[in-house]
């Protein structure tokens, strides 16, 4: 019975040091691809971040643009008597 024992101890152990080898590796290998997980996940933030602040400058122009021709218009047709409103109460 103690030969039994033993066969199936080291049989055990046979299964188990490659199986808790295996893990350890896994881990580390994991542990690596959640570091490049995070740096991009920070380098999305950063280009959200950027993709934000390009957005609202290039909102701002827009505006300017559309703005900018129909303070135009308003001025003309104040100097030319077609609107007897004044700019400020016209915008």
């Amino acid at each position: 019975m103690s030969a039994e024992l033993v066969g199936f101890a080291s049989t055990i152990a046979a299964i188990v040091a490659p199986a808790a080898t295996l893990g350890y590796w896994l881990g580390r290998k994991f542990e690596e691809i959640e570091k490049i997980l995070e740096n991009i996940d920070k380098r999305l933030e950063q280009l959200e971040e950027r993709m934000s602040e390009e957005f609202e400058r290039t909102r701002l122009e827009l505006v300017e643009l559309v703005r900018a021709p129909h303070i135009h218009l308003v001025d003309f047709m104040a100097m030319k008597g077609f609107s007897q409103r004044r700019r400020g109460t016209t915008l």
